[in-house]
């Protein structure tokens, strides 16, 4: 089975679905696991979801996003 870009194969992993991975990329997912968060009232974070968060705050004209 072909590796993307690294050769050494103590670094790839077989995650519990079958999946196969860099080790890294699946330390780094754990760290940016989807979740959303409400620090506070009328706040919200949504982490995971892509390259960046979005964060909402509610306005008194409605959600700023």
């Amino acid at each position: 089975m072909a590796r993307s870009f690294d050769r050494d194969p103590k670094n790839t992993i077989v995650m519990p679905s079958g999946q196969r991975a860099h080790r890294d990329t699946v330390r780094q997912s754990e760290v940016i696991r989807r979740q959303f968060e409400s620090p506070c009232d009328g706040v919200w974070s949504l982490v995971g979801n892509g390259l960046s968060n979005q964060t909402f705050i509610k306005a008194r004209d409605g959600v700023i996003a």
